[in-house]
């Protein structure tokens, strides 16, 4: 057909890359163009086709057979079976979050979602971010509990965003993980949550607001941290005005020393 070897092996390369590339939901693909390792291809059985099959479970049975579950300890706890390159879990990992999740009922969808979650954390795979963020929204609490713990770790700056967004969870641990992963991001898009975290009736949520005010360089929020002078909490008046000098908020230094002097 080709007398040209060169032009040969262009066009098999392309017919590989479609056959084996091309998700079947309309062509979406399900796995980026990355080598699995002879490794892989060697332990699991159908790893490609797997990989790409229209059937979610499928997909989800590759990743079942690399990471299992420990229940022989008293906390259970997730095991890699086999040494293989971050590259072969971050195939899989992309392949199960490409789509069709929701059809996995909820007690392995939550065991899916925990190894999902705990490979990309061990990995470091950066370039799952972006898919894991998309599922933020459209995830139960403890799923996006896990979720916001693994956009922690990886320092996903570009997932602030959809962050912000479950600071109006009506769940509140999920606004709380929700704030704590903006402060440990350092982004001032916390800033709004922490002032008004300022007025909670708790002494020990007015405390992290003012040491993550801090941490978010958060210098608009001086007036509402001077106000926290008059704190009823007495280490909570010292914090607000640790949280001042911090912050460099000169224009308050009368009321600090006044608070100084009152604690003499």
């Amino acid at each position: 057909m080709f007398r040209n070897r060169a032009v040969t092996a262009r066009v098999v390369h392309a017919i590989i890359v479609f056959t084996f590339l091309s998700g079947p939901a309309g062509g979406r693909t399900l796995v980026a163009q990355e080598k699995l390792s002879t490794t892989i291809l060697r332990l699991i059985p159908r790893v490609v086709e797997r990989l790409h099959s229209a059937d979610i479970v499928e997909r989800i049975n590759v990743l079942d057979e690399l990471v299992t579950v420990k229940r022989d300890t008293d906390v259970p706890g997730l095991l890699f079976r086999y040494d293989l390159p971050a590259s072969d879990y971050s195939a899989v990992v992309k392949s199960i979050l490409a789509g069709n999740l929701q059809e996995v009922d909820d007690r392995r969808a939550l065991t899916t979602w925990w190894k999902l979650n705990h490979v990309v954390r061990v990995f470091k795979l950066k370039e799952a971010v972006q898919q894991i963020t998309s599922y933020l929204l459209k995830s139960g609490p403890p799923v996006q509990l896990d979720i916001l713990q693994t956009l922690k770790t990886l320092r996903a700056v570009e997932s602030v965003p959809g962050i912000v967004t479950l600071l109006r969870s009506p769940e509140e641990y999920i606004r709380r993980e929700a704030l704590d992963t903006l402060v440990s991001l350092r982004v001032r898009e916390a800033v709004p949550a922490l002032v008004a975290l300022l007025r909670d009736k708790d002494s020990l949520k007015r405390y992290y607001a003012l040491i993550s005010l801090v941490k978010v360089d958060g210098t608009e929020a001086a007036p509402a941290i001077a106000r926290a002078f008059q704190d009823e909490s007495e280490d909570n008046r010292y914090w607000a005005l640790d949280a001042i000098v911090k912050l460099r908020a000169r224009e308050y230094a009368p009321a600090m020393w006044r608070l100084i002097d009152d604690r003499q």
